[in-house]
């Protein structure tokens, strides 16, 4: 009889969110953390596939059937964002330790490596990142911002757009 491989976990808990720099050939730079992750708030999420059917007058089923798998969004909320880190996510500069604002929204896009507790390192060559503000001035409130990245095909040939690289398996 064959043996079942023990379950193990894909990820779980969070270590770090750390974004970088992309390239002129395609890799990540350095990865830093934007800050501490606001707890329960890091999400990594598949929009639902669609899929188009193509019928014939003379069958009530599709002929044809094509899908396109949906878009892979990572969704953070940074509790204790510095000018600096605010400057990163959502443009501007800082200028003596405080952060200036852009005219416009600028197009930011970063390499990202999400790691767990547990299980997958999740790494991103490339992905679009827009930022809000989310801020309850309140005793039971905090100020966050939140981060939804986007991941996208990398530019450069030959990347895949996303890797999940075990860490440290979890046994029954």
């Amino acid at each position: 009889m064959a043996e079942q491989a023990s379950p193990t976990v894909t990820a779980l808990g969070l270590t770090k969110i750390e974004l970088a720099d992309i390239g002129a050939d395609g890799t990540p730079g350095q990865y830093e953390t934007l800050g501490l992750t606001h707890e329960g708030s890091c999400t990594m999420v598949d929009e639902d596939p669609t899929t188009q059917d193509f019928y014939c007058e003379e069958e009530d089923d599709p002929v044809v059937s094509i899908s396109k798998r949906g878009k892979t969004t990572i969704n953070f909320s940074v509790m204790n964002a510095s000018p600096e880190t605010m400057a990163k996510v959502f443009g501007g500069t800082t200028k003596d330790g405080v952060w200036e604002a852009p005219e416009k929204m600028p197009v930011i896009e970063k390499a990202a490596r999400i790691t767990p507790q547990l299980g997958c390192t999740f790494e991103v060559p490339r992905a679009s990142l827009v930022a809000k503000m989310n801020g309850t001035f309140s005793k039971t409130g905090i100020f966050l911002v939140d981060i939804v990245l986007t991941v996208k095909k990398p530019k450069k040939g030959g990347r895949i757009k996303m890797t999940g690289t075990p860490v440290a398996p979890v046994s029954e």
